[in-house]
């Protein structure tokens, strides 16, 4: 596959959540760790931005982008039960 693949990506509050929470508030950052093309290493755990990976996997015949979607979406689930379950 080559190409351009462009990705909207939302910000997902769940009920437990708070819209306010700083983790999932910051569009900006979000925006960066998954969409830029510098490899987000600030705390060292990623190396890759989503962009960046599918670059180098394809050696440069795919580009996939994206944008987020500032305004979030609240949904009923709480993320434990969206996540499986306190087990997982």
């Amino acid at each position: 596959m080559t190409g351009t693949l462009r990705m909207p990506t939302f910000i997902v509050w769940f009920r437990n959540t708070p819209p306010t929470d700083s983790a999932i508030g910051d569009s900006t950052t979000i925006q960066n760790l998954l969409w830029g093309t510098t490899p987000p290493t600030q705390d060292g755990t990623s190396p890759y931005s989503t962009s960046t990976y599918y670059n180098e996997v394809s050696h440069g015949l795919m580009t996939v982008t994206g944008n987020v979607i500032r305004q979030g979406i609240r949904v009923s689930q709480s993320d434990t039960a969206a996540s499986g379950g306190p087990s997982c």
